[in-house]
């Protein structure tokens, strides 16, 4: 396969990474605000808090049910008119629908029809994030031909650093979130938008252009997909389910937690910056030793790995010790996340690479990441970090035994 120029190649990583930032930006930011502002502003005083943060999350969960669809939507145009044809779409949806929520009535305008709306808002946008990774890791990977793994940063990298921005955010206007919360909202809209326009210009991936000229794009890639790939889409799914659930549950809950033990708001979102920022230090050297060592045992270790500092990290967060050297636990547990998206995306041949390794991550993104908040919740408003620790021991039990068995269908 041709190779594009470096500075190309550049750009196209460039652009997966702000794309895939921005997108997570909005993504982990109304993870945040569905616990810390939302139940106060789409719910009518003297509600039950508890209640209203369920209800609230349940909006969240609605982004999860609906990024496979938009993988298997999005990856379909991708896999027959071009990875950028998908990627330039997707960011439009995504900018369009977070706007109009930032401009979205309260529960003292429009009562429980401000809910509703959220929540079509929230599948709307679920629709357009979902078409972006399997995009981004396809159009990525298609343009370099060595060292995969490592050039998997670029679109790797935008979880972390997308946390990273919105808790900036938060620290900037912590003080009054629930009349500053829209400021962040729309922001994240806009540079979408911004984005969106700029995406147009990007390269084409050399694999996709080969097919195009070979004449061997497929009909209807999702089909395909389903038909020849269901066994690589079940395996690929569970390989991210430790990384999708814990990176959840931190995003969603450790604010809350750290509040709930009196830490100052601003101290809370610190730690969690410090964190990603660790996180984001390391990523490239655990990716960069993928390209060097077999890349699946690897991810099992990785994994392995994450199950066992996972439970010292939640036993310092459940008890208020030592919680900045909690958060970096549980960050560095999600090490696995840096070899998933190469080991994903190369478990699909380049016809339908866009739809296969976006519905896989969708998917399991969906059980593991949408799931998490839900299930944890139950245990956290007790203060049960055993049932935490044994949803996210389940997840990466998942994790390695699909990241074992995907020898056996490669």
């Amino acid at each position: 396969m041709e190779e594009l120029k470096y500075i190309d190649r550049l750009r196209v990583g460039f652009f997966t990474l702000t794309g895939t930032t921005i997108e997570y930006y909005d993504f982990f930011l109304y993870a945040l605000l569905s616990v810390l502002v939302f139940p106060k502003v789409f719910f009518p005083p003297g509600y039950n808090q508890f209640l209203a943060i369920l209800v609230s999350l349940s909006t969240y969960f609605i982004t999860f049910v609906a990024r496979p669809l938009g993988g298997m939507i999005f990856g379909n145009i991708g896999d027959k008119k071009g990875r950028r044809e998908g990627l330039v779409l997707n960011m439009l949806l995504v900018g369009v629908a977070y706007i109009i929520i930032g401009f979205l009535p309260p529960y003292a305008t429009l009562g429980f029809i401000s809910i509703l709306l959220l929540l079509i808002l929230r599948l709307i946008f679920g629709l357009g994030l979902g078409g972006e990774y399997g995009g981004a890791i396809a159009i990525l990977l298609e343009c370099n031909n060595r060292k995969r793994a490592t050039w998997s940063c670029f679109v790797q990298a935008g979880a972390a650093l997308g946390e990273l921005l919105a808790l900036a955010g938060l620290l900037l206007l912590y003080k009054d979130l629930i009349e500053t919360w829209r400021i962040l909202i729309i922001v994240g809209g806009v540079v979408a938008l911004i984005n969106f326009l700029i995406r147009r210009s990007i390269s084409e991936s050399p694999a996709f252009l080969k097919l195009l000229s070979d004449n061997k794009i497929v009909k209807i890639p999702v089909i395909t997909t389903f038909k020849h790939y269901y066994k690589k889409i079940l395996i690929s799914s569970g390989m991210v389910s430790l990384a999708a659930g814990l990176t959840t549950i931190v995003a969603t809950f450790g604010l809350p937690i750290m509040r709930s033990e009196g830490i100052p708001l601003n101290v809370g979102i610190t730690y969690l910056i410090i964190g990603d920022a660790v996180w984001l230090t390391i990523l490239v050297p655990l990716a960069f030793l993928g390209d060097l060592l077999n890349m699946r045992r690897l991810m099992i270790v990785y994994i392995v790995a994450g199950g066992i500092l996972t439970f010292p990290g939640l036993i310092f967060l459940f008890n208020a010790t030592l919680l900045l050297i909690s958060i970096i636990l549980l960050k560095v547990s999600t090490a696995s996340w840096s070899l998933y998206g190469v080991l994903n995306a190369l478990n699909f041949p380049t016809p339908i690479r866009y739809t296969g390794s976006g519905l896989s991550y969708q998917l399991g993104a969906m059980y593991a990441g949408g799931l998490s908040p839900l299930l944890a919740s139950f245990f956290i408003v007790r203060g049960e970090f055993l049932g935490v620790y044994f949803i996210v021991l389940m997840y990466s039990i998942i994790s390695a035994i699909s990241t074992f068995l995907n020898k056996y269908i490669l």
